[in-house]
């Protein structure tokens, strides 16, 4: 998330199936010490605090780039239990004008380390809608032209595109994935796939993104070519 995009926020509470996102605060420095006790072998590229003023020193932290609207801080909260299990944020992790390649490097020298340590494969998970041209069982109209519209126009629903740009930079081997339904109409388990990985949150809601990102699109397109056309004629003899 860059810090143009936390400037329109304020902290909100995010709630899913199995955890619950809280603002982050100074009360929950105690509880997230008692997370990140155990075994710290799977911390290695990352930092985690191990003591209470440690913990306290990161928690200012991030509320501090809260505060300068580049971070939006939670604390992960396990919804059975009530327990705080860890902490995220939403940030602008450098100047991406600068390094915008950075985290992709810190990647790959990660893998270097894994593929050392005999690790051969790193699964980068789905990239949905992506590639559909590639499709060989594209047997449903209905449900094609969905996944056609949401990959182009839905970033609002899903940051599709955006997942799929990240992840093409690893030039990994590709697999297609198939979506396969005995229902009338397909297209109504895909909305309850999106549904149920809580990516949707009512039927008229999704196709209520998907159209304004149809219209805005297409308005965005028509801004560019009079702006061509204007600088074409301004330019003509």
């Amino acid at each position: 998330m860059t810090t143009s995009a936390i400037a329109g926020l304020d902290p909100v509470k995010l709630e899913g199936a199995h955890v619950r996102l809280e603002p982050l605060s100074l009360d929950h420095v105690g509880a997230l010490v008692a997370a990140a006790r155990g075994p710290r072998d799977t911390y290695g590229f990352t930092t985690v605090p191990d003591t209470e003023r440690e913990m306290a020193q990161y928690v200012r932290t991030a509320l501090d780039l809260q505060a300068a609207r580049r971070a939006m801080p939670f604390a992960t909260v396990d919804r059975e239990s009530g327990r705080v299990v860890g902490y995220s944020a939403n940030i602008s992790r450098c100047d991406e004008r600068r390094f915008g390649r950075l985290a992709t490097a810190i990647n790959m020298v990660a893998l270097e380390h894994f593929r050392a340590e005999g690790k051969r494969t790193l699964n980068l998970c789905l990239a949905p809608f992506v590639k559909l041209e590639r499709g060989r069982f594209n047997d449903d109209w209905a449900t094609l032209k969905f996944f056609q519209l949401s990959e182009r126009f839905g970033n609002d629903i899903y940051n599709f595109q955006g997942l799929s740009f990240y992840k093409a930079k690893y030039r990994g081997q590709e697999k297609s994935l198939y979506f396969a339904s005995t229902n009338a109409l397909p297209s109504n388990d895909v909305y309850l796939a999106f549904l149920s990985s809580d990516i949707a949150r009512s039927y008229f809601s999704t196709l209520g993104q998907l159209l304004w990102g149809i219209v805005t699109s297409v308005w965005r397109d028509r801004r560019a070519s009079d702006t061509r056309s204007n600088g074409t004629s301004r330019l003509s003899p």
